[in-house]
């Protein structure tokens, strides 16, 4: 049982990185699409206001200011119709819900290894239930990102345990450090515990 909410931990912790990264990168293209919709929808507003003369200045390159709106019009139709079949507000939000999943089971694990009540074995189960039912109806990790949310734990994890040791050390050379080491100095066969 031991054994197994530490596993649960380790893995709910390296889930809880990998869902606020993707949670992170859906926000932001969703923010970004907004953005481009927003202006241009505006932009093509606006230009209901500008007289006809106004509007003969505007040329671009020789080309009517009117084409030049008229195409402006079709990328934010297109970009509205992306946005209806990507959906990277409701991927942002299903991220975000697992990773408070994870958060949850994350901080239950770390409270029940370490109290000292010989009854917990009922929590436990209530925990490992909870975690076996919980985990089929997360959103899952898409497998060609899985690789490198993986190895973003792993340096997160690395860094914080550096900082809890050495906090005014710099980031960015502990990052370079790291990759010098696992790159350059250290053996190139990687060994793999069979486990």
């Amino acid at each position: 049982m031991e054994d197994e909410i530490q596993r649960i931990l380790r893995v709910s912790d390296q889930m809880c990185t990998m869902h606020s990264v993707l949670r992170d990168i859906y926000s932001k293209r969703a923010l970004m699409l907004d953005l481009i919709i927003f202006s241009g929808a505006f932009l093509i507003t606006a230009t209901i206001f500008i007289d006809p003369l106004i509007s003969d200045m505007l040329k671009i390159g020789g080309v009517h200011s009117q084409i030049w709106f008229g195409c402006l019009s079709i990328i934010i139709t297109i970009c509205s119709v992306v946005q209806l079949i990507v959906d990277w507000k409701g991927l942002r939000d299903a991220h975000g819900k697992a990773q408070k999943f994870y958060s949850e089971i994350s901080l239950k694990c770390r409270h029940l290894m370490s109290s000292e009540n010989p009854n917990l074995q009922q929590d436990k189960q209530c925990l490992l239930d909870k975690y076996n039912n919980g985990v089929n109806y997360q959103i899952s990790i898409p497998n060609s990102y899985f690789i490198s949310l993986k190895k973003k734990h792993k340096i997160k994890v690395f860094i914080s345990k550096c900082l809890d040791n050495h906090p005014g050390v710099s980031i960015i050379l502990l990052r370079f450090r790291l990759w010098w080491h696992d790159n350059v100095t250290s053996k190139p066969v990687i060994k793999i515990d069979k486990k």
